[in-house]
């Protein structure tokens, strides 16, 4: 199998068709094996594609559904992957720079250390999402469901983060200068020692959140719930 060399779109769709096949020929042999319930059920992820280093730079990948297969160091540079279903993924060190992400469904997935600048994540679901590491210095995160996601350390400076959704969000030592945050759900998110030096919070909520030893320097907390200055 190809791992590193360019993919199409429609090779893309071969390929997740023909695991497809495989996975459900592989589940059907379980369900009529005695002893199914003792069988180690990683037998069946090793089923699913592994594209790693995968090359799609480029490529429309819009709504497809890309779920549980591992995209580790994968090029997606200026791809297009807008409504496209990514849940499950491993995407560690992937490139998104100047990607399409809008309306992305993709939670509970690995972005250790991926790169994201210049990308737009307008409307994308990242809930439950591993974070660390990753570069989001001004990308288009408005209205992004980013509820339980771990982000500790994240460059998110000059970010739009108007109306995103950072419920319990884990953004300790985040780096948020600069950032919109307008309207913005950070209830009960943990913002220790988070950098929000000139951050605009106006109107954001703020109730259960974390800020012990946040840096507010400059930052606009006009109308915001939950916090007294």
């Amino acid at each position: 199998m190809k791992t590193t060399a360019d993919f199409s779109r429609k090779e893309i769709l071969q390929l997740i068709a023909s695991a497809s096949v495989q996975l459900n020929f592989s589940k059907a042999i379980l369900s009529v094996t005695d002893d199914s319930e003792n069988l180690n059920e990683e037998l069946l992820f090793d089923l699913k594609l592994n594209l790693t280093g995968v090359n799609l730079s480029g490529v429309d990948l819009s709504n497809l559904d890309l779920d549980n297969i591992k995209f580790i160091k994968g090029n997606f540079r200026n791809a297009i992957l807008h409504g496209a279903n990514m849940t499950g993924s491993a995407l560690a060190e992937a490139d998104f720079s100047n990607a399409d992400l809008g309306e992305l469904m993709c939670s509970n997935s690995n972005f250790y250390n991926a790169n994201f600048v210049g990308s737009n994540l307008e409307d994308a679901c990242l809930e439950d999402c591993w974070m660390l590491g990753a570069e989001m210095n001004g990308v288009n995160l408005k209205n992004t469901w980013l509820k339980g996601s771990t982000m500790s350390g994240v460059n998110l400076s000059s970010a739009d983060l108007t109306g995103a959704s950072l419920m319990n969000a884990q953004m300790n030592n985040a780096n948020l200068v600069g950032s919109i945050l307008v309207e913005a759900n950070l209830s009960g998110a943990d913002l220790t020692g988070a950098d929000l030096t000139g951050a605009d919070l106006t109107g954001a909520d703020l109730s259960g959140a974390d800020l012990t030893d946040a840096i507010l320097i400059q930052t606009k907390l006009e109308k915001v719930i939950g916090y007294a200055n």
